[in-house]
């Protein structure tokens, strides 16, 4: 008997243990295809971001939301502010760690 001809008797035997395998693998394979997905999208938003922009930005998802996000951006019309705008200073949470970066 040749190998894949056992390999299919086998498989046909063990039915369960065989779609248990195929969905464990298929999960798998959701899963890895996603997380490459969700990197290329991120690294489009980023991308689009400097571009939008105009320097260098790093994206991070330490606790942000989009209240920590906005904080200190909006003033009571809804409109963002540019930087000009605010006298060239940083706001919001990282405001001091920002400002200790410019003066050093």
């Amino acid at each position: 008997m040749n190998f894949v001809k056992r390999a299919a008797l086998s498989l046909v035997a063990r039915r369960a243990k065989t779609a248990l395998l195929l969905g464990i693998f298929l999960v798998i394979c959701t899963l890895l295809l996603g997380g490459f997905l969700l990197q290329g999208a991120t690294s489009r938003q980023e991308a689009e971001a400097q571009r939008r922009i105009g320097v260098d930005v790093t994206v991070r998802g330490e606790g942000l939301t989009l209240a920590t996000a906005d904080a200190g951006l909006r003033p009571a019309g809804g409109a963002v502010q540019p930087a000009a705008a605010r006298g060239g200073q940083a706001v919001g949470p990282h405001a001091a760690h920002l400002r200790g970066a410019e003066a050093g």
